[in-house]
């Protein structure tokens, strides 16, 4: 395993598997190998629950206002191992192509139920 993509979507998991309208993605970013310590983190806190957990995808819930401050704050940095491979080498804690739909953040609700989906990268 070389870590995961990340993607939040403004959809619960019975509407994103009826429909994968990319226009619910609220944000997207690749981590290292740690890159889900926060997210276990928000399920051992109560504030999210973990659906599903074999990378393809590990699928979880949250509600937006336990979730989207935590991603609006900043990168969610994790301490992950260094990964080396041909052709790629990923940095401990290594967060990559970030990507944030700012004003689908904005009128997220507080109480709207997202899909996370993290998405194996081996």
């Amino acid at each position: 395993m070389i870590g995961w993509f990340i993607a939040v979507y403004q959809q619960t998991p019975a509407e994103r598997l009826a429909s994968h309208d990319r226009s619910a993605l609220l944000a997207s970013w690749e981590a290292g190998v740690g890159g889900l310590a926060w997210l276990d983190k928000l399920v051992a806190d109560g504030k999210a629950e973990r659906l599903s957990r074999n990378g393809y995808p590990s699928r979880y819930t949250a509600r937006a206002g336990d979730l989207l401050p935590l991603i609006v704050s900043g990168p969610l940095t994790h301490l992950g191992p260094l990964i080396i491979g041909f052709p790629y080498r990923r940095q401990r804690g290594r967060i990559g192509q970030l990507k944030v739909e700012q004003p689908k953040f904005d009128a997220c609700p507080p109480e709207q139920i997202l899909t996370i989906d993290a998405w194996d990268q081996s």
